[in-house]
């Protein structure tokens, strides 16, 4: 057997012989197969040939629009792969939370990481010629993030909570942030009173000047700029 490469040849009468181009790379080969009767290929000999094409295998890549995000965030995924000798038409996305895109032809997708760990996401393609590629992607950590709530007084029970009976600069009312957070610390608050004041204090007062029921919204952030909302 000669296979066409420069370099691979074969003397074995094998039924199930077989090749590896991975050397010799892409390309158009003529394998030759040369029989010979007689002691020691001594007699008369034939040969055969055909010519096989061996194609490019594409090389999977892409861009990812994060690497560090928070629970519930979304990434986006932008294929980068360089092409074999044709075009790609499936892509195969694994985001390495035990979530797969079923192949199809999105070369751009976006996924919803709702659990805090690391992921290392997988990509694989396949082209026009049924040759593919797989390649794992950039590791993705993902921050569990704060957990926002607050406390306040006064506090007279009931729901809507009740916190007093005569608006105005006498019966101020006292918010306390009680957030948590559990792999970062917490760097910024934004405080809504609903009655067009607001606070970027951890702790604050505000006064109401009119009697009525106010959603007040707190908003955390912590030092990997995850967020976190609560209205009361």
């Amino acid at each position: 057997w000669d296979f066409g490469d420069g370099t691979g040849t074969n003397n074995t009468c094998d039924p199930n012989l077989s090749y590896n181009y991975l050397v010799a790379g892409p390309g158009t080969y003529h394998v030759v197969l040369t029989v010979c009767d007689g002691p020691n290929l001594s007699g008369n000999c034939d040969n055969d040939t055909v010519m096989i094409t061996v194609f490019a295998m594409p090389e999977p890549a892409a861009i990812l629009s994060d690497t560090i995000i928070c629970a519930n965030e979304e990434i986006c995924f932008f294929d980068q792969t360089s092409l074999g000798d044709t075009t790609i038409n499936t892509w195969l996305w694994d985001f390495g939370d035990g979530q797969i895109q079923p192949p199809g032809p999105d070369d751009t997708i976006c996924h919803i990481y709702t659990n805090p760990g690391t992921y290392v996401p997988t990509l694989q393609v396949l082209d026009n010629n049924g040759c593919a590629g797989t390649a794992n992607l950039t590791t993705i950590v993902v921050n569990e993030g704060p957990n926002a709530a607050f406390n306040v007084s006064p506090n007279l029970g009931g729901s809507p909570t009740i916190i007093g009976c005569n608006p105005g600069p006498d019966n101020p009312v006292f918010f306390t942030d009680n957030s948590t957070s559990a792999n970062s610390s917490i760097t910024s608050w934004s405080w809504d009173f609903d009655d067009g004041n607001t606070s970027t204090s951890s702790t604050d007062t505000n006064i109401y000047l009119n009697a009525g029921t106010y959603n007040v919204t707190l908003t955390v952030t912590d030092a990997n700029g995850c967020t976190d909302s609560i209205v009361q």
